[in-house]
């Protein structure tokens, strides 16, 4: 959504000051930069997205998934919440 202001913003500005070729076709100046900002915008939030950090982790439970094993992913915000989470899930766990 804040792509599509964004474009729609930067429209209205060409409309205003902009040349005369944004200003000869008004309605489509404001559907292409709408359309314009709304596709940076999904692109730029898949950008940030992306978390390299996350295919270590990722490529480990594929491969205890491609051998048979099950997976738990616990997101613990200290130790003592992930010595929990062990304690929890039993002695014979393997972590990551």
């Amino acid at each position: 959504m804040i792509g599509l202001v964004v474009g729609l913003v930067i429209a209205a500005v060409l409309l205003a000051i902009g040349p005369a070729l944004a200003r000869s076709s008004p309605v489509m100046t404001f559907v292409a930069l709408g359309f314009l900002g709304t596709i940076l915008a999904l692109l730029l939030a898949g950008a940030v997205s992306l978390r390299p950090d996350h295919d270590v982790l990722i490529e480990k439970a594929r491969i205890a998934k491609d051998d048979g094993r099950w997976t738990v992913v616990a997101h613990c915000a200290s130790v003592d919440q992930r010595e929990l989470a062990k304690a929890t899930m039993d002695h014979s766990t393997q972590t990551l």
